[in-house]
């Protein structure tokens, strides 16, 4: 299975949709399962310094429409370099946020 993910940031509101495909290619979609969607509200904090040395910004998230697998509340941290998206590790609490960047995944700007 493969999968493509949207992020849609528009005014305070945040979706997600998440489209399941059977093939590398992304264009076969996985029929035995749904795309899961989330709808909310988002804050971005302050600039912090990753782990990695990096400015970055906390981004707290509280999902008011989700399917499973999305967290109802959701803190992280996030950078951009160009039109990509960098975010953290999701966390269940503020106390949780990571402080590290996953740069092997990212989202780009459309």
């Amino acid at each position: 299975m493969y999968q493509t993910v949207e992020l849609t940031f528009a005014a305070e509101t945040v979706k997600s949709n998440i489209h399941l495909y059977e093939d590398a290619g992304c264009v076969v979609p996985f029929s035995f399962a749904p795309n899961p969607q989330a709808k909310g509200t988002y804050v971005i904090g302050d600039e912090v310094t990753s782990s990695q040395g990096v400015t970055a910004y906390s981004l707290d998230t509280h999902l008011t429409e989700r399917d499973s697998p999305f967290l109802e509340y959701g803190y992280t941290i996030f950078g951009i370099e160009g039109d990509r998206l960098y975010l953290g590790e999701d966390a269940e609490t503020p106390a949780e946020r990571p402080t590290e960047l996953n740069f092997d995944e990212f989202f780009i700007r459309q």
